[in-house]
């Protein structure tokens, strides 16, 4: 009697080794899957920055803003008046601005997603004037 307890046991056990080594190789695969999955979407993020860019113009009307990219002129649209989640926020040297406020030619980076109207197009989220000297700030 007791030798057949002792084989219980000892299958018992073995099923309980089993099972952890299966859920193991089940959440090492999960933890693969997910992982890729974020990097796939961080890539895809990454490519919504424009890295460096020269203003070259506003046109208040239309609602645009004009920037040489690489050596092309980008067309983005933007929103110059609303909450903080729906306009164009800007900053110069990390400070909060008006988009107008920008000097032209000034070098930006400009944070982007598809346009809600025409996913052909860029809207704008957010423009940062980076180094620009206070000398030339005061003077506007």
């Amino acid at each position: 009697m007791q030798l057949t307890n002792n084989a219980s046991r000892a299958t018992a056990t073995r099923r309980g080794f089993f099972t952890l080594i299966l859920s193991a190789v089940a959440a090492l695969f999960v933890v693969g899957v997910v992982s890729v999955d974020t990097a796939e979407a961080a890539k895809k993020q990454k490519s919504k920055l424009s890295r460096e860019a020269r203003l070259l113009a506003f046109d208040t009307e239309a609602g645009t803003m004009t920037v040489k990219e690489k050596g092309k002129k980008v067309v983005y649209n933007v929103k110059f008046e609303g909450s903080v989640m729906t306009r164009t926020t800007a900053t110069i040297n990390a400070k909060p601005v008006k988009l107008q406020e920008i000097p032209l030619k000034a070098r930006v980076n400009i944070y982007w997603r598809p346009d809600e109207n025409n996913k052909k197009k860029r809207f704008a989220r957010k423009v940062d004037a980076l180094n620009i000297p206070e000398e030339l700030l005061e003077d506007q």
